[in-house]
């Protein structure tokens, strides 16, 4: 499910009793861009029982080059930083989880592939982050929308 916080509460609901009955593993990827407030943005969150909850810089792969070229050395940095303070947040409203930091959205699927084959996975706190993903769920998302 992608969730880009417009309706914080009523992504959380929905996630939330979409799975309330079956064994999927629940997993969360996670980042807020700008000045958003991560604990608002992950309070309508702390009920779910999530296994997994990742904290990632939005964008798809760690390589630097010209098509992919949005953060600077030190932005970089600077986001991975900003991850980082997610996780004590997290651990205050729901202390469950396991909690990761991740460089970028493609390690995060692979982990969850590896470690949670049956997952069931929320997306959400950035557009970016939303778009990273779908870029890599769906390479061609983009070519077959402009047709």
């Amino acid at each position: 499910m992608f969730d880009i916080c417009y309706n914080k509460s009523e992504a959380a609901l929905a996630f939330g009793m979409s799975h309330q009955y079956d064994d999927c593993v629940r997993v969360l990827i996670f980042s807020a861009t700008g000045d958003r407030d991560a604990e608002v943005l992950l309070e309508p969150l702390k009920d779910i029982d999530f296994k997994s909850v990742y904290f990632v810089i939005p964008k798809a792969n760690k390589e630097v080059n010209k098509k992919d070229d949005n953060y600077s050395i030190m932005e970089q940095k600077e986001l991975l930083l900003r991850c980082k303070s997610y996780a004590p947040i997290w651990k205050k409203l729901n202390n469950r989880s396991q909690t990761s930091i991740s460089e970028c959205v493609s390690d995060v699927l692979i982990d969850i592939k590896k470690n949670s084959p049956r997952a069931s996975v929320l997306v959400t706190g950035s557009l970016h982050l939303v778009g990273a993903t779908l870029s890599l769920i769906d390479p061609n998302l983009g070519e077959e929308l402009m047709k």
